[in-house]
């Protein structure tokens, strides 16, 4: 369809310079490519002077396989025309008007609106406004039919369409070889050696600290097993196997990961060690004499292996797990990513200084004035680019009762983890008025996975699989929270009226805008972030305790070196590997068991804005799906 010499006309009547629109009021003209790229480029600059003037489009392009070549070419326009501030991709706006032809025009004044097609020139509309006219008023010139797929219908038609059960079974064949190993490696001793350290606090439960792939190491360590039967065995590294073949002796202990902060907090160097408590302020830390491995220890390692593993195989055969029955199944890589994820949190997409779409964005993102940035590659050369930001599903957290149960992974149980961990919602089997539950961390890069934002080079997550990150079954800090305050000696700092006082303004922020970073120890209205372990009140609402226990979850993957900041100007060239947990490039929205299917919620916002109806009869456990904003350069090169 040709446009005709009416329309455009109306074209040429919108002004090029400083018209002001009333404050009071917001125009929105809804545009499409099928307009074609110099009408395009021409509406930009034309309304670049005006304020409360959007530009609304459905989503990507037709010929568009992924929306960063929609992005490219937005950017070409917007450097044509040069400058952009008011670009939306809002498919549900134009769901909403039921906008299927274009150019339409639309007046907002709270619940009044003006709707007029054919048009484009505000100043024509505001005197059809002013003349009292509301409503649908026609068409006044020629119209196309939008030439661009709904994004989120597109979206959702990709997810129909993806094939999940292969990587269903690629997650679960890497559990099976998976290895937890979160703290560093260290040496074998050669030497006996004792030192007491000043480490105050109330933890005062026997540590050993072993390397169970070394025999020698096992040996070394059985009289400390013996003489303290109380005793956490802390290991290096290890499978998920190799702690199922250790002996019945081990298994009387309870057996974690050995967390980096333990290591540093008591100095050790090499392995084993003995860590004992001297007094209310001072531990004893022992190491062994370990002797070299020798070829005839090789062989009676190998024989017993094999003879571990197969009672191992043959127990687990014929073990009834007495918590199956707790293990739900909450398929993730399902339909359930259409009907339980509220989508229109992908938007709004900064590019530049244009904003594509409407939403919640931080108030620390990269906000230059010229919407231009440089990095630097390998060779130290730099490479002008554009600054684009976006949200994205990134992370799920699941908080279930029942220990090793992987509910996203379909209720798959994890024989190695001691059952007498159970969870709670509050119980005789732990202390009154607490709430404990797990917590494990999965990527789920969504956007990656459907292959919607490839192609814009180091904009592109690090993350592009679903996987499993982090379990706290084996993490002794998560299931002590005296060990957690102990391994977090900046924890003093904040356990003071003020510090507390101050987390009421962290949660009214949440509420009002967005959470307070330098509040770094306050999770809002849910409590303190502090300690970082499964431990709550029961007193709070259940949406609010998981919110607090998946926000720990999620400091905890900073804690260890598995989180980066992925917001302000020094995150656009490279995201950066951050302890302290930036609250404000999150958000979070439940998928489990009753979804926010609208909107996320921010860090700290009360549950009682979006989640007191979401604990339904009998379904205690919990996920939640974690957004995460991103700011990074786009250069040429890229």
């Amino acid at each position: 369809m040709t446009l005709s010499p009416f329309w455009l006309v109306i074209i040429l009547l919108l002004p090029a310079t400083n018209t002001a629109l009333p404050s009071n009021l917001t125009i929105n003209l809804f545009v499409s490519e099928a307009l074609g790229e110099v009408t395009l480029i021409e509406l930009l600059r034309d309304t670049k002077s005006l304020h409360n003037f959007n530009i609304i489009v459905r989503g990507m392009g037709a010929k568009d396989t992924n929306l960063a070549h929609s992005i490219s070419r937005w950017q070409y326009r917007i450097k044509q025309a040069g400058v952009g501030k008011n670009i939306q991709i809002n498919p549900v706006l134009f769901r909403e008007q039921n906008i299927n032809h274009v150019p339409a025009m639309i007046v907002v004044n709270g619940n009044t609106k003006l709707t007029a097609f054919g048009v484009t020139s505000p100043e024509w509309m505001m005197r059809q406004y002013r003349a009292g006219k509301h409503g649908n008023i026609g068409a006044y010139g020629s119209t196309l039919p939008v030439s661009e797929p709904d994004l989120l219908e597109h979206l959702l038609l990709r997810l129909k369409q993806q094939n999940w059960q292969p990587l269903q079974e690629k997650a679960q064949k890497r559990l099976q070889t998976k290895t937890l190993s979160f703290g560093a490696k260290l040496p074998t001793s050669r030497e006996a050696s004792s030192k007491v350290l000043k480490i105050p606090g109330h933890w005062r439960t026997p540590m050993v600290a072993v390397n169970i792939n070394d025999r020698q190491q096992l040996k070394a360590v059985i009289p400390w097993l013996q003489q303290y039967p109380d005793a956490l065995i802390l290991v290096s590294s290890g499978s998920l196997q190799q702690f199922q073949k250790l002996s019945s002796l081990w298994h009387e202990h309870t057996i974690y990961i050995m967390p980096t902060e333990l290591i540093h907090r008591f100095q050790l160097t090499t392995l084993p060690a003995l860590m004992t408590p001297e007094n209310l302020s001072h531990w004893r830390v022992i190491t062994a004499a370990v002797s070299q491995f020798s070829a005839i220890d090789v062989v009676l390692w190998a024989r017993a292996l094999i003879s571990m593993s197969a009672q191992s195989a043959s127990a687990q055969e014929t073990t009834d797990n007495p918590s199956k029955a707790l293990c739900q199944n909450v398929p993730i890589l399902s339909e359930k990513l259409i009907n339980s994820v509220p989508w229109k949190e992908l938007f709004p997409i900064r590019i530049g200084l244009a904003k594509l779409g409407s939403g919640k964005e931080p108030d620390d993102r990269a906000n230059t004035s010229t919407g231009s940035c440089f990095c630097e590659d390998s060779a130290g050369m730099f490479h002008p680019g554009v600054t684009t930001g976006f949200w994205r599903p990134q992370r799920l957290i699941e908080l279930t009762r029942s220990p090793g149960c992987l509910m996203a992974l379909g209720g798959h149980k994890l024989s190695m983890v001691d059952q007498r961990r159970w969870g709670t919602l509050g119980s005789a089997n732990i202390p009154k008025g607490l709430t404990y539950l797990h917590a494990h961390v999965y990527s789920l890069p969504l956007i990656e996975m459907l292959n919607m934002y490839t192609g814009i080079g180091g904009c592109t997550s690090d993350l592009v699989d679903f996987d499993l990150l982090n379990l706290s079954e084996v993490d002794p800090s998560w299931n002590h929270p005296e060990l957690a305050a102990l391994l977090s000696p900046e924890l003093a700092a904040y356990a003071n009226p003020a510090a507390i006082n101050a987390c009421t303004a962290d949660g009214l922020a949440a509420l009002n805008s967005q959470p307070m970073d330098n509040l770094h120890w306050c999770a809002g209205s849910w409590g303190s972030l502090y300690p970082l372990s499964g431990f709550t009140s029961t007193y709070g609402h259940f949406a609010d305790n998981t919110s607090l226990l998946a926000t720990r979850a999620l400091a905890k993957i900073h804690r260890i070196g598995l989180g980066r900041k992925t917001i302000g100007e020094e995150a656009q060239c490279q995201s950066r590997i951050t302890p302290w947990l930036p609250k404000s490039q999150y958000k979070m929205s439940m998928f489990w068991p009753e979804p926010e299917k609208q909107k996320a919620h921010w860090i700290g916002a009360s549950a009682a804005t979006w989640g007191m109806h979401r604990h339904p009869l009998a379904k205690d456990d919990a996920m939640y799906l974690l957004w995460q904003y991103r700011d990074c350069c786009q250069t040429v090169s890229q």
